[in-house]
């Protein structure tokens, strides 16, 4: 009932079939979470056609630990974000808004320095938040909100 007044209102059957999709949620495993193991959290969230990265710290693909400095973890944590924005067929260009989480914040020019080249164009909305602590010790994590593309 609701879709069809909304559409009625807004006059258009595109409307109907965006608003109706608009409820479907996808949950993404972490990679690494076997397919048994219970989880605590879902890497990433699909509802409708906006994308929710859980915030991402930033492991070394080779050691599996955090890598050394805000500089090698911003870029390790952007670099998993990349790869978890393809298993919904996304990338980087698809973000709108990232949420940064800098456990010192005298290290915000480390973190722009190594931050930018994902972006050499535009990017997108960015908030930086100094806190007290991380998980791991790790000296910085980054959230993220993406829309996918249309279909076409």
């Amino acid at each position: 009932m609701k879709a069809r007044v909304f559409a009625a209102v807004l006059g258009g059957a595109n409307i109907v079939a965006a608003y109706a999709n608009a409820g479907e949620i996808e949950h993404f495993r972490p990679p690494s979470a076997a397919e048994d193991a219970p989880v605590l959290y879902s890497s990433m969230v699909r509802h409708g056609d906006t994308l929710y990265l859980a915030g991402t710290l930033g492991f070394d693909s080779e050691t599996g630990a955090l890598a050394d400095g805000v500089a090698a973890q911003t870029k390790a944590a952007m670099t998993s974000i990349e790869a978890t924005l393809a298993r919904a067929n996304a990338d980087l260009g698809d973000l709108l808004n990232c949420t940064l989480y800098l456990a010192d914040i005298e290290e915000y020019g480390a973190v722009n320095a190594a931050y930018q080249p994902f972006f050499p164009e535009t990017a997108p909305a960015r908030t930086t938040i100094a806190v007290a602590g991380l998980p791991l010790g790790a000296e910085i994590e980054i959230a993220c909100i993406a829309q996918l593309k249309p279909a076409g």
